[in-house]
């Protein structure tokens, strides 16, 4: 009789025992993927539409640098490869042709300010822009060129726009400071050996961002970053003797700190 009445009750027991230890596991996996989640910053990554509204750059009034490769050399910059002053047919002034894998930085000025504008043109001579992988610039932590920078987050750079020509329509704007990685739409395909011209203004750690008439960036890219130097990375490849160009650089300041 004793043994009769022992089965049901051994049997309750284990039941008991396998729902404590499911509990016990849901809670630990629950728990675990909590740890998980709070590990390393989160990044912001999203699609965003191109910002529609008027363009409204206006440049700083006092230039402190400006080039547009009128020298045969570009003395003015600083890069881990080489550069070409080269002219255009039916496009006037002079380009420098970034080399591949090459990364550019100004030899002067090093350092800039807190509230700047900066603006330059640049053009995808090629065929198609398909021929091109992206081409970068932004912002680094230093004025070195010993090595490539692929993006905002290697080789010292704080934030970086990537053209991706290769993808005919995608801009991407990261910031490994403010941990935003975003990107926008924008016909490339048609920048095909036309003019796109850059223009770019800085108020501490706000930075706009416009490409001819669009506007692509209004965000905080920088995170306190009192040292920024300005840099450019051309394309890792090009397919059919595709190449990237750039001129017409100006960066200006304001002479009216109210401004």
């Amino acid at each position: 009789m004793r043994i009769q009445l022992l089965k049901p009750l051994t049997s309750i027991i284990l039941l008991l025992i396998t729902v404590n230890h499911l509990e016990a596991k849901t809670l630990f996996d629950n728990s675990l993927n909590k740890t998980k989640v709070k590990k390393g910053p989160t990044i912001i990554t999203s699609q965003k539409p191109v910002i529609d509204s008027a363009f409204d750059f206006v440049p700083a009034d006092s230039v402190i640098f400006s080039d547009n490769f009128a020298a045969s050399m570009p003395k003015n910059w600083k890069s881990n490869g080489l550069g070409k002053v080269i002219t255009l047919p039916g496009i006037d002034g002079k380009w420098l042709a970034l080399q591949n894998f090459c990364s550019y930085k100004l030899t002067n000025p090093s350092s800039l300010p807190a509230k700047f504008t900066l603006e330059f043109d640049i053009i995808a001579a090629t065929d198609k822009t398909q021929d091109l992988s992206p081409v970068i610039f932004g912002f680094s932590k230093d004025n070195s060129v010993s090595q490539y920078l692929p993006d905002a987050y290697n080789a010292g750079s704080i934030n970086a726009v990537s053209i991706r020509y290769s993808n005919g329509d995608e801009v991407n704007i990261a910031s490994s400071a403010r941990n935003v990685d975003a990107s926008t739409k924008l016909d490339l395909v048609s920048y095909a050996n036309q003019i796109m011209h850059v223009s770019i203004a800085v108020d501490g750690d706000m930075v706009r961002i416009y490409l001819d008439k669009t506007k692509i960036a209004n965000e905080l890219l920088f995170n306190k970053n009192r040292v920024k130097y300005f840099f450019i990375s051309a394309p890792i490849k090009t397919d059919n003797n595709g190449k990237v160009v750039v001129s017409n650089f100006k960066i200006a300041t304001y002479k009216s700190r109210s401004k």
